[in-house]
């Protein structure tokens, strides 16, 4: 499992490996939204530093999305060369 908490672990992550991908943009979208909703607001700083956070679990759940349908397709493609096969 990778845990995004360490600059090491980013480096160390195998962008070929979807399963590791996954995880760390799951955590990733799980880090983002608990700034969004533990963030207080004091200064137009602090707002500003929220608006990134919120752009960022945007951008994560989106990458995360496209990822799963690619793994749905490619296994709704092997289940079709399956049923062909048996045909």
């Amino acid at each position: 499992m990778v845990d995004i908490e360490d600059d090491d672990d980013i480096k160390g992550l195998d962008p070929r490996d979807r399963k590791e991908v996954l995880e760390a943009l799951d955590q990733g979208i799980d880090k983002a939204l608990k700034k969004v909703k533990s963030g207080r607001v004091y200064s137009a700083e602090s707002e500003r530093v929220r608006i990134k956070w919120i752009k960022a679990m945007g951008y994560l759940a989106d990458v995360f999305r496209k990822v799963k349908k690619d793994d749905e397709i490619r296994a709704l493609e092997e289940r079709i060369e399956q049923l062909e096969k048996e045909g």
